[in-house]
């Protein structure tokens, strides 16, 4: 049973629907953020929130070190990109757009993924979780005139660059990660703001942690999307 998680790249003081929605399946949840602001809305108590620089490998360990002690153990971690958020902040080309943007969504998820990652393997149990929120592209736009996707937010080239790196080591990491057998369920969705994604998520990750084998498939490691249910009881993974 998942009891307990870390939530990263889901700010709670801008998206508090989606952590409320872990507590009131019964979880504790400590909630990752990097705005240092003591005022900011956070989780209600046993759940919590710590502070993370995702350019920084020892903000990342810290993080983990300090999730596991103060809820014992840590059952999964989830790591959620979230196209929307990124498109203004990283919209123009410059060079301190770039090394910041590679840092932020990128580089800190990969800290994040060793760290749990060792961690699991060392205490033998452990989820991971990555949740992509994807928006089109300029290039998608393009192919498609249609007045229906006329005013839409559109990644910038680089956000769409790191949205597809970040969904590439997702795949690969499911697929190396379960020679350990350590479950990986991938999930795309693709609603700017969903507030109803995690009371359909944190029950679904139940059911797939529980029906986890190891199992060769030629279906393994394909992302799921908001509302799919397991099949016949059973998710193989390679």
């Amino acid at each position: 049973m998942i009891k307990t998680l870390l939530v990263v790249g889901k700010e709670y003081s801008q998206d508090p629907e989606f952590v409320n929605s872990a507590v009131d399946e019964g979880k504790i949840v400590v909630s990752a953020t990097n705005i240092e602001d003591t005022e900011i809305l956070r989780p209600k108590a046993p759940s919590m929130s710590f502070l993370w620089h995702p350019s920084s490998p020892v903000s990342a360990r810290s993080m983990v070190l300090k999730t596991e002690t103060a809820l014992e153990s840590l059952d999964c971690g989830i790591l959620f990109f979230d196209t929307y958020s990124f498109i203004q902040e990283y919209e123009k080309l410059t060079a301190d757009v770039l090394a910041r943007g590679v840092d932020n969504m990128f580089l800190g998820y990969s800290y994040v993924t060793a760290e749990l990652y060792n961690r699991f393997v060392l205490k033998e149990k452990g989820v991971l979780c990555y949740v992509l929120n994807s928006s089109p592209s300029f290039l998608s736009i393009t192919k498609n005139n249609s007045k229906a996707v006329q005013g839409i937010k559109k990644a910038s080239p680089f956000v769409s660059a790191m949205e597809a790196a970040f969904k590439t080591f997702a795949e690969n990491c499911a697929a190396q990660f379960s020679t350990a057998k350590i479950p990986v369920l991938l999930v795309e969705n693709n609603t700017e703001h969903d507030v109803s994604l995690g009371s359909w998520l944190f029950p679904y990750l139940e059911d797939f942690a529980d029906n986890f084998t190891q199992k060769k498939s030629k279906n393994s490691f394909q992302w799921v999307e908001k509302g799919a249910k397991l099949s016949s009881g059973k998710l193989f993974r390679n």
